[in-house]
C-alpha cells in the first residue's frame, strides 16, 4: 500500500521545481518586458473598447502608427505624480514635422494612412423618427446622442457606419463636424493667442529628438514652453522680448530627452496630444502586442 508521502514525493515533488521556474519566468516577463492593464478611456473607439484587457511590450521602441501606453503627460514627469495609463496612437516621432489641416493629418508633409477604425463626430438629421438602443445597437453605435428635440444627433462614427446610416431611408441629413482654420480653441496647445488652432487645423511644427538646439524667440518658445520648464524640469522667464531659462538670458536650448506627438482613433473625442502637447519618452509605458481580453461592452 503506497503511503501518502511516497505519493507526494513521487507525483508532486517532480513538479514543484518546473513550476516553480514557470512561476519564476512569468514573474520576470512581467516585471521587466511586459505588462497588463485595461484600456480605461474611450480614446481609441472602434480600434480598442474600454474595459479590454491588453498586453504592452515595454521592451519596444515605438514607431509611427504604433499604439502605446505612457503615463499621464500634463502631470510633472520628474516626480512621476500620473498613475493613469494613457492608451493612443503614436502618430509622430522625435524628428518629425506635423500638421492638421482640416481633420487631415500630415507627417514630414505626407498624409497619414489612418486606421480603418478612425471615427469622427457627425451631425445626424432623422425624418421625424427617434434613434433608440435598438437602431445604435443595429449600427454600432456606442457614444452620443440627442442633441435636440428637432430630431437632432451628434454620434461618433467611422466612414464604415456613416456610410450605412446614409441608406437608412429615416435618416434625412449626416454631416461629419468640422471647424474653421479662424476658429481658435484655446483648450488646444499651446493655449496661446499667437496659436490660434483648434482639434482640426494645427500649423506645421517641429516633434524634437534628443540633443536637438531649438532656436528660441516670443512667440515658439510657447511651443516648447511645456517641454522646458516641466518636462525637463527648468525655470522658464518671459521678460518683455528676453527668454531666461534658469535666470541666464538665451535664444537656444538643447533638448534633453526625445518626444512623440499621439492621437487618438476616436480623433473628436480624445483627449491626445492636440491638448497637452508633446509626450516626453519617459512617460512612454511600451506598445500594444495583443489583445488578451475583449471588454463585455464590445458589440
Amino acid at each position: 500500500m503506497l503511503k501518502l508521502s511516497d505519493v507526494f514525493y513521487s507525483k508532486i515533488v517532480p513538479w514543484l521545481f518546473p513550476g516553480l521556474i514557470a512561476a519564476i519566468i512569468i514573474i520576470v516577463l512581467k516585471l521587466f518586458f511586459f505588462r497588463l492593464t485595461h484600456v480605461q478611456s474611450s480614446d481609441m473607439l472602434q480600434t480598442l473598447q474600454p474595459g479590454d484587457l491588453i498586453l504592452i511590450n515595454k521592451f519596444s521602441d515605438p514607431q509611427r502608427n504604433d499604439i502605446i501606453a505612457f503615463n499621464n503627460p500634463k502631470e510633472d514627469t520628474l516626480e512621476k505624480k500620473a498613475k493613469a495609463i494613457f492608451i493612443q496612437r503614436c502618430i509622430a516621432l522625435p524628428g518629425d514635422s506635423i500638421r492638421i489641416e482640416e481633420g487631415v493629418v500630415f507627417v514630414n508633409n505626407d498624409p497619414v494612412q489612418e486606421p480603418e477604425h478612425l471615427q469622427f463626430n457627425y451631425h445626424i438629421k432623422t425624418n421625424k423618427f427617434r434613434i433608440d438602443s435598438l437602431l445604435e445597437f443595429k449600427y454600432g453605435i456606442n457614444e452620443g446622442g440627442k442633441v435636440s428635440d428637432e430630431f437632432d444627433y451628434s454620434y461618433s462614427l467611422t466612414k464604415q457606419m456613416a456610410d450605412s446610416l446614409k441608406k437608412d431611408l429615416r435618416v434625412i441629413e449626416i454631416e461629419q463636424k468640422s471647424e474653421k482654420k479662424t476658429a481658435w480653441d484655446d483648450q488646444i496647445y499651446p493655449h496661446n493667442r499667437n496659436y490660434k488652432w483648434n482639434k482640426y487645423n494645427i500649423s506645421a511644427f517641429y516633434v524634437p529628438k534628443k540633443g536637438d538646439i531649438l532656436t528660441l524667440d516670443t512667440a515658439n518658445v510657447y511651443l516648447y514652453s511645456k517641454l522646458i520648464a516641466i518636462d525637463e524640469d527648468n525655470k522658464l522667464e518671459l521678460k518683455h522680448d528676453s527668454i531666461f531659462i534658469n535666470q541666464i538670458l538665451t535664444k537656444t536650448y538643447t533638448v534633453k530627452t526625445n518626444y512623440y506627438f499621439s492621437l487618438g482613433d476616436n480623433r473628436d473625442n480624445a483627449i491626445d496630444s492636440r491638448y497637452w502637447g508633446l509626450l516626453p519618452e519617459n512617460n512612454i509605458v511600451g506598445k500594444l502586442s495583443s489583445v488578451v481580453l475583449h471588454s463585455k461592452q464590445k458589440k
